[in-house]
């Protein structure tokens, strides 16, 4: 299959982003330079919520997608903070649960939903503490053995 010059140019993007959110991440982690990143568990999670806490400012915006499939929705969505740590359920499942207003059908529902299904704007000052979450959620969720 040939790569066309926009799919080679997103998947470099997408290389970078990866690749400058582990050299963050591997800060908050507090490992060395080429050392590889932590895992999908309680710790790791527990060192990326108390410094996901720390350093986010919330409220943000962000979208977050209703529903399953291709009739799924996209709403706007508030963020206003992280769920106790100690409180959320199934971590290993969903990772860091975030407090959020949705704008649904039947008008703004507050809700508790997974941190790396949101989709935070590249403009926010929150972006890269975000994204770098969800792009280390995402790749340790993928890669776990069931």
């Amino acid at each position: 299959m040939e790569m066309t010059e926009e799919t080679q140019e997103r998947e470099h993007f997408y290389d970078k982003e990866e690749k400058a959110a582990a050299v963050r991440l591997r800060a908050v982690f507090g490992l060395e330079e080429d050392a590889p990143l932590l895992g999908l568990n309680g710790r790791s999670l527990e060192l990326l919520y108390d410094h996901l806490l720390n350093q986010v400012t919330f409220p943000f915006r962000g979208e977050y997608k209703l529903g399953e499939g291709p009739q799924a929705e996209i709403a706007d969505a508030i963020v206003d903070g992280l769920m106790e740590f100690d409180e959320t359920p199934d971590l290993l499942l969903h990772g860091l649960v975030c407090l959020a207003r949705i704008n649904t059908e039947d008008g703004m529902q507050g809700m508790k939903v997974p941190l790396a299904e949101i989709v935070i704007s590249q403009e926010d000052p929150s972006y890269d503490l975000v994204e770098d979450y969800c792009i280390w959620f995402w790749d340790q969720y993928s890669s776990r053995e069931i």
